[in-house]
Protein backbone atom coordinates (compact mmCIF):
# COMPACT_ATOMS: atom_id res chain seq x y z
CA UNK A 1 0.00 0.00 0.00
CA UNK A 2 1.45 2.82 -0.96
CA UNK A 3 1.91 5.38 1.89
CA UNK A 4 0.81 9.14 1.26
CA UNK A 5 2.44 12.08 2.10
CA UNK A 6 1.07 14.78 4.90
CA UNK A 7 0.33 17.94 3.19
CA UNK A 8 1.40 20.57 5.54
CA UNK A 9 -0.55 24.54 5.60
CA UNK A 10 1.14 27.46 4.60
CA UNK A 11 -1.11 30.01 7.29
CA UNK A 12 -1.00 33.80 6.50
CA UNK A 13 -2.33 36.09 9.05
CA UNK A 14 -2.45 39.48 8.34
CA UNK A 15 -3.93 42.11 10.82
CA UNK A 16 -6.04 45.01 9.39
CA UNK A 17 -4.74 48.16 11.14
CA UNK A 18 -5.86 50.75 8.86
CA UNK A 19 -7.12 50.96 5.06
CA UNK A 20 -3.02 51.65 4.40
CA UNK A 21 -2.43 47.70 4.85
CA UNK A 22 -4.24 45.98 2.15
CA UNK A 23 -5.79 42.38 3.63
CA UNK A 24 -8.89 40.75 3.59
CA UNK A 25 -9.95 37.53 3.54
CA UNK A 26 -12.38 35.11 1.59
CA UNK A 27 -13.59 33.45 3.95
CA UNK A 28 -14.31 34.73 7.45
CA UNK A 29 -14.88 31.86 11.18
CA UNK A 30 -18.00 34.36 12.09
CA UNK A 31 -19.44 37.30 9.75
CA UNK A 32 -20.64 39.29 12.65
CA UNK A 33 -16.94 40.88 12.76
CA UNK A 34 -17.22 41.62 8.84
CA UNK A 35 -17.12 45.79 9.36
CA UNK A 36 -14.69 45.37 11.76
CA UNK A 37 -11.83 46.80 10.00
CA UNK A 38 -9.34 45.68 12.96
CA UNK A 39 -9.99 42.01 13.07
CA UNK A 40 -7.52 39.14 12.55
CA UNK A 41 -8.01 37.13 9.30
CA UNK A 42 -6.11 34.62 7.39
CA UNK A 43 -5.26 33.02 4.15
CA UNK A 44 -4.42 29.04 3.69
CA UNK A 45 -2.68 27.46 0.47
CA UNK A 46 -1.19 23.61 0.71
CA UNK A 47 2.34 23.06 0.98
CA UNK A 48 3.70 20.18 0.55
CA UNK A 49 6.14 18.69 3.19
CA UNK A 50 9.87 19.65 3.11
CA UNK A 51 9.57 22.61 1.59
CA UNK A 52 11.38 26.09 2.60
CA UNK A 53 10.07 28.95 4.75
CA UNK A 54 7.71 31.09 2.53
CA UNK A 55 8.70 34.90 1.54
CA UNK A 56 6.10 37.78 1.75
CA UNK A 57 6.16 40.80 0.04
CA UNK A 58 3.39 43.77 0.05
CA UNK A 59 3.11 45.05 -3.26
CA UNK A 60 0.70 48.46 -2.11
CA UNK A 61 -2.80 48.98 -3.17
CA UNK A 62 -2.16 45.73 -5.91
CA UNK A 63 -2.09 43.38 -2.81
CA UNK A 64 0.48 40.93 -1.20
CA UNK A 65 2.65 37.82 -2.69
CA UNK A 66 3.46 34.96 -1.18
CA UNK A 67 5.86 32.59 -2.87
CA UNK A 68 7.70 29.35 -1.48
CA UNK A 69 9.95 26.14 -2.93
CA UNK A 70 8.55 22.97 -3.13
CA UNK A 71 10.39 19.57 -3.30
CA UNK A 72 9.89 18.79 -6.60
CA UNK A 73 12.19 18.70 -9.40
CA UNK A 74 11.29 18.94 -12.90
CA UNK A 75 12.77 16.96 -15.94
CA UNK A 76 15.03 19.56 -16.40
CA UNK A 77 16.64 18.81 -12.67
CA UNK A 78 15.07 22.19 -11.83
CA UNK A 79 13.31 23.00 -8.71
CA UNK A 80 9.81 24.43 -9.09
CA UNK A 81 8.72 27.87 -6.98
CA UNK A 82 4.89 28.70 -6.42
CA UNK A 83 3.65 32.29 -6.29
CA UNK A 84 0.41 33.57 -5.49
CA UNK A 85 -0.85 36.84 -5.49
CA UNK A 86 -3.33 38.39 -3.47
CA UNK A 87 -5.53 41.25 -4.14
CA UNK A 88 -6.58 43.68 -1.13
CA UNK A 89 -9.46 41.28 -0.52
CA UNK A 90 -6.85 38.66 -0.06
CA UNK A 91 -8.47 36.41 -3.06
CA UNK A 92 -6.42 34.91 -5.50
CA UNK A 93 -5.40 36.94 -8.56
CA UNK A 94 -3.19 34.82 -9.79
CA UNK A 95 -1.01 31.84 -9.10
CA UNK A 96 2.39 30.86 -11.59
CA UNK A 97 4.85 27.21 -10.77
CA UNK A 98 8.21 28.60 -11.89
CA UNK A 99 11.26 26.25 -12.30
CA UNK A 100 14.44 28.07 -11.17
CA UNK A 101 17.77 26.33 -10.38
CA UNK A 102 18.41 23.58 -8.01
CA UNK A 103 20.15 25.34 -4.49
CA UNK A 104 19.08 28.45 -5.43
CA UNK A 105 18.17 30.96 -2.81
CA UNK A 106 15.24 34.26 -2.72
CA UNK A 107 17.69 37.27 -1.78
CA UNK A 108 15.86 40.53 -2.02
CA UNK A 109 13.56 42.49 -3.90
CA UNK A 110 12.48 45.38 -5.57
CA UNK A 111 9.29 47.20 -6.36
CA UNK A 112 8.56 49.46 -8.91
CA UNK A 113 4.84 50.56 -9.53
CA UNK A 114 3.16 47.53 -10.52
CA UNK A 115 6.33 45.40 -11.22
CA UNK A 116 8.36 43.45 -8.99
CA UNK A 117 11.85 42.42 -9.42
CA UNK A 118 13.03 39.45 -7.50
CA UNK A 119 16.93 38.26 -7.30
CA UNK A 120 18.03 34.88 -6.68
CA UNK A 121 21.49 33.62 -6.02
CA UNK A 122 23.23 30.06 -6.32
CA UNK A 123 24.30 29.39 -3.38
CA UNK A 124 27.86 27.82 -3.22
CA UNK A 125 30.09 27.10 -6.47
CA UNK A 126 29.11 26.29 -10.00
CA UNK A 127 29.84 24.10 -12.88
CA UNK A 128 31.38 25.97 -15.88
CA UNK A 129 28.50 25.61 -17.85
CA UNK A 130 25.77 26.71 -15.46
CA UNK A 131 24.52 30.20 -14.59
CA UNK A 132 24.17 31.09 -10.97
CA UNK A 133 21.43 33.51 -10.68
CA UNK A 134 18.10 34.39 -11.76
CA UNK A 135 16.37 37.39 -11.88
CA UNK A 136 12.29 37.68 -12.43
CA UNK A 137 10.37 40.33 -12.99
CA UNK A 138 6.54 40.40 -12.63
CA UNK A 139 3.89 42.12 -13.24
CA UNK A 140 2.17 42.12 -10.63
CA UNK A 141 -1.79 43.02 -11.80
CA UNK A 142 -1.16 40.10 -14.56
CA UNK A 143 1.38 37.89 -13.26
CA UNK A 144 2.98 37.97 -16.85
CA UNK A 145 6.76 37.35 -16.30
CA UNK A 146 9.98 37.06 -17.22
CA UNK A 147 13.27 35.36 -16.42
CA UNK A 148 16.61 36.56 -16.93
CA UNK A 149 19.79 33.95 -15.94
CA UNK A 150 23.45 35.11 -15.69
CA UNK A 151 26.23 34.78 -14.24
CA UNK A 152 27.68 36.48 -11.10
CA UNK A 153 31.19 35.98 -9.17
CA UNK A 154 30.91 32.82 -8.03
CA UNK A 155 30.33 31.99 -3.92
CA UNK A 156 29.86 35.33 -3.52
CA UNK A 157 28.25 37.24 -0.32
CA UNK A 158 25.05 38.98 -1.39
CA UNK A 159 24.67 42.38 0.18
CA UNK A 160 22.06 44.92 -1.88
CA UNK A 161 19.73 44.98 -4.93
CA UNK A 162 18.59 47.58 -6.72
CA UNK A 163 16.93 48.93 -10.12
CA UNK A 164 17.13 51.95 -11.88
CA UNK A 165 15.56 52.61 -15.14
CA UNK A 166 16.73 49.64 -17.65
CA UNK A 167 19.92 48.38 -14.99
CA UNK A 168 19.44 46.27 -12.22
CA UNK A 169 22.63 46.26 -9.60
CA UNK A 170 24.25 43.45 -7.65
CA UNK A 171 26.56 44.40 -4.44
CA UNK A 172 28.33 41.52 -3.58
CA UNK A 173 31.33 40.63 -1.52
CA UNK A 174 33.58 37.89 -2.89
CA UNK A 175 36.09 35.74 -1.56
CA UNK A 176 39.67 36.68 -0.27
CA UNK A 177 37.88 39.75 0.96
CA UNK A 178 37.70 41.40 -2.37
CA UNK A 179 33.69 43.36 -3.54
CA UNK A 180 32.19 43.94 -7.01
CA UNK A 181 28.87 45.30 -8.56
CA UNK A 182 27.67 43.57 -10.86
CA UNK A 183 25.34 45.64 -13.47
CA UNK A 184 22.08 43.34 -15.65
CA UNK A 185 20.73 45.56 -18.59
CA UNK A 186 17.80 44.15 -18.67
CA UNK A 187 17.06 45.35 -22.79
CA UNK A 188 20.28 43.61 -23.97
CA UNK A 189 20.68 40.96 -21.03
CA UNK A 190 24.62 42.06 -20.77
CA UNK A 191 26.06 41.96 -17.83
CA UNK A 192 29.07 43.91 -16.46
CA UNK A 193 30.98 43.33 -13.35
CA UNK A 194 33.35 46.21 -11.67
CA UNK A 195 35.35 45.94 -8.98
CA UNK A 196 35.84 47.95 -5.81
CA UNK A 197 39.31 48.59 -4.30
CA UNK A 198 42.58 47.86 -5.24
CA UNK A 199 44.92 45.27 -3.77
CA UNK A 200 43.68 46.24 -0.31
CA UNK A 201 41.00 43.89 1.84
CA UNK A 202 37.68 45.45 0.45
CA UNK A 203 34.05 45.15 1.96
CA UNK A 204 31.06 46.10 0.04
CA UNK A 205 28.86 47.90 2.86
CA UNK A 206 26.38 49.81 1.24
CA UNK A 207 24.98 50.93 -2.70
CA UNK A 208 22.31 53.70 -3.77
CA UNK A 209 21.13 55.93 -6.83
CA UNK A 210 21.44 59.34 -6.39
CA UNK A 211 18.69 60.44 -8.96
CA UNK A 212 19.69 64.09 -8.36
CA UNK A 213 23.24 63.66 -9.96
CA UNK A 214 22.37 60.58 -11.76
CA UNK A 215 25.06 58.62 -9.94
CA UNK A 216 25.91 55.25 -8.54
CA UNK A 217 27.16 55.51 -5.24
CA UNK A 218 28.74 53.15 -3.49
CA UNK A 219 30.58 52.61 0.00
CA UNK A 220 33.19 50.78 1.08
CA UNK A 221 35.27 49.41 3.70
CA UNK A 222 39.29 49.14 3.24
CA UNK A 223 41.75 47.85 5.90
CA UNK A 224 44.88 49.94 5.25
CA UNK A 225 46.56 47.96 8.05
CA UNK A 226 45.20 45.69 10.87
CA UNK A 227 44.86 48.90 13.22
CA UNK A 228 43.06 50.86 9.95
CA UNK A 229 39.87 50.98 8.59
CA UNK A 230 39.05 53.32 5.84
CA UNK A 231 35.54 54.68 5.18
CA UNK A 232 35.55 55.36 1.22
CA UNK A 233 32.65 56.88 -1.04
CA UNK A 234 32.83 56.27 -4.47
CA UNK A 235 30.97 57.67 -6.94
CA UNK A 236 29.97 56.36 -10.27
CA UNK A 237 27.99 56.70 -13.66
CA UNK A 238 24.85 54.75 -13.65
CA UNK A 239 27.34 52.27 -16.27
CA UNK A 240 29.74 51.74 -13.92
CA UNK A 241 32.55 53.70 -14.72
CA UNK A 242 34.04 55.66 -12.00
CA UNK A 243 33.89 59.13 -11.45
CA UNK A 244 35.09 60.48 -7.71
CA UNK A 245 36.48 58.56 -4.80
CA UNK A 246 36.47 59.65 -0.85
CA UNK A 247 38.02 58.39 1.71
CA UNK A 248 36.62 59.75 4.71
CA UNK A 249 38.40 61.40 7.62
CA UNK A 250 37.96 61.94 11.16
CA UNK A 251 40.42 63.34 13.83
CA UNK A 252 39.28 61.06 16.49
CA UNK A 253 40.01 58.18 14.81
CA UNK A 254 36.83 56.28 15.13
CA UNK A 255 35.67 53.71 12.76
CA UNK A 256 32.36 54.56 10.86
CA UNK A 257 29.78 51.81 10.60
CA UNK A 258 26.31 50.86 9.23
CA UNK A 259 26.73 54.01 6.81
CA UNK A 260 24.08 55.26 4.16
CA UNK A 261 24.27 58.58 1.69
CA UNK A 262 21.52 61.03 1.39
CA UNK A 263 21.84 62.60 -1.72
CA UNK A 264 19.92 66.37 -1.05
CA UNK A 265 20.70 68.48 -4.35
CA UNK A 266 22.91 68.50 -6.66
CA UNK A 267 26.61 67.59 -5.63
CA UNK A 268 25.17 67.44 -2.09
CA UNK A 269 25.58 64.75 -0.19
CA UNK A 270 25.14 63.27 3.54
CA UNK A 271 27.30 60.37 4.97
CA UNK A 272 25.21 58.72 8.05
CA UNK A 273 25.96 55.88 10.57
CA UNK A 274 27.06 54.72 13.54
CA UNK A 275 30.85 54.76 14.61
CA UNK A 276 33.03 52.57 17.20
CA UNK A 277 35.92 53.77 18.93
CA UNK A 278 37.43 49.89 18.06
CA UNK A 279 38.81 48.54 14.82
CA UNK A 280 36.79 45.52 13.84
CA UNK A 281 38.32 41.73 12.97
CA UNK A 282 37.61 41.11 9.48
CA UNK A 283 35.15 38.21 10.33
CA UNK A 284 33.42 41.24 12.75
CA UNK A 285 32.96 43.12 9.38
CA UNK A 286 31.75 40.35 7.37
CA UNK A 287 29.34 39.22 10.36
CA UNK A 288 27.66 42.63 11.00
CA UNK A 289 29.16 41.52 14.36
CA UNK A 290 30.18 45.45 15.89
CA UNK A 291 29.33 46.86 19.29
CA UNK A 292 29.21 50.41 18.56
CA UNK A 293 29.14 53.94 20.35
CA UNK A 294 27.03 56.30 18.58
CA UNK A 295 25.64 58.19 15.28
CA UNK A 296 28.31 59.55 13.51
CA UNK A 297 26.87 62.35 10.11
CA UNK A 298 29.12 64.47 7.51
CA UNK A 299 28.28 66.38 4.67
CA UNK A 300 29.89 65.77 1.26
CA UNK A 301 29.81 68.96 -0.77
CA UNK A 302 31.33 68.99 -4.20
CA UNK A 303 32.63 65.93 -3.16
CA UNK A 304 34.88 67.38 -0.44
CA UNK A 305 34.23 66.52 2.90
CA UNK A 306 32.92 69.11 5.79
CA UNK A 307 33.39 68.71 9.40
CA UNK A 308 32.26 65.50 10.82
CA UNK A 309 29.99 65.43 14.13
CA UNK A 310 29.27 62.38 16.14
CA UNK A 311 26.61 61.48 18.48
CA UNK A 312 27.04 59.48 21.70
CA UNK A 313 24.44 57.03 22.53
CA UNK A 314 25.47 57.70 26.48
CA UNK A 315 24.32 61.32 25.72
CA UNK A 316 20.88 60.69 24.60
CA UNK A 317 18.20 61.60 27.11
CA UNK A 318 15.69 58.81 26.49
CA UNK A 319 18.39 56.34 26.83
CA UNK A 320 16.55 55.07 29.72
CA UNK A 321 14.33 53.70 27.62
CA UNK A 322 16.30 51.27 26.16
CA UNK A 323 18.78 50.52 29.06
CA UNK A 324 18.36 49.77 32.91
CA UNK A 325 19.67 53.08 35.02
CA UNK A 326 21.73 51.13 36.71
CA UNK A 327 23.67 50.12 33.87
CA UNK A 328 23.18 53.70 32.27
CA UNK A 329 25.55 55.23 35.69
CA UNK A 330 27.80 52.17 34.71
CA UNK A 331 28.81 53.09 31.39
CA UNK A 332 28.47 56.99 31.81
CA UNK A 333 31.01 56.45 35.33
CA UNK A 334 33.52 54.45 32.89
CA UNK A 335 33.65 56.29 29.96
CA UNK A 336 33.97 59.56 32.31
CA UNK A 337 37.11 58.05 33.69
CA UNK A 338 38.45 56.60 30.73
CA UNK A 339 41.93 58.00 30.51
CA UNK A 340 42.20 58.41 26.40
CA UNK A 341 39.09 60.22 26.30
CA UNK A 342 37.78 58.39 23.52
CA UNK A 343 33.98 57.06 23.78
CA UNK A 344 33.12 53.79 25.11
CA UNK A 345 31.28 51.41 22.63
CA UNK A 346 28.80 49.63 24.33
CA UNK A 347 27.68 46.00 23.64
CA UNK A 348 24.84 46.99 21.56
CA UNK A 349 24.39 46.17 17.88
CA UNK A 350 21.86 48.91 16.46
CA UNK A 351 19.98 48.05 13.28
CA UNK A 352 19.61 51.27 11.22
CA UNK A 353 17.07 51.28 8.98
CA UNK A 354 17.04 53.20 5.83
CA UNK A 355 17.39 56.78 6.80
CA UNK A 356 14.68 59.38 5.57
CA UNK A 357 15.32 62.87 4.49
CA UNK A 358 12.32 65.14 5.61
CA UNK A 359 11.87 69.03 5.44
CA UNK A 360 15.81 69.67 5.71
CA UNK A 361 16.05 67.09 8.74
CA UNK A 362 17.15 63.29 8.94
CA UNK A 363 15.29 60.87 10.70
CA UNK A 364 16.81 57.79 11.96
CA UNK A 365 14.02 54.58 12.40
Amino acid sequence: MKKKKPVFFLVLFLLIISTAVFAQTNKLSSDKNKGDPDRLLRIENPVKEATNAYNVILCGESGVLVFFESIEVTEEKLTKWYFIFYDNQLKVKWSLEIPLIKTISYKDFYLRQKQLYLYFQKKGGRKSDENNFQLIEIQVESGENNIISGIVPEKARFIKFLIHENLAYIGLNERKNKASISIIDLISLEIKTISIGNNNSCFLENINIDTFNNTLDVITHTFTSKRNLDLIFNEYTLNGDLINSLTTNNDQKNTLYASQLIPAGKNKKFLIGTYTNKVPGKNELENSNISVAGFYFVEILNNKQQEIKFYNILDFKNLNTSLKGKEIHKLRKKAKNKKDGKDISIDYRLLVHDVIYLDEKFIIP
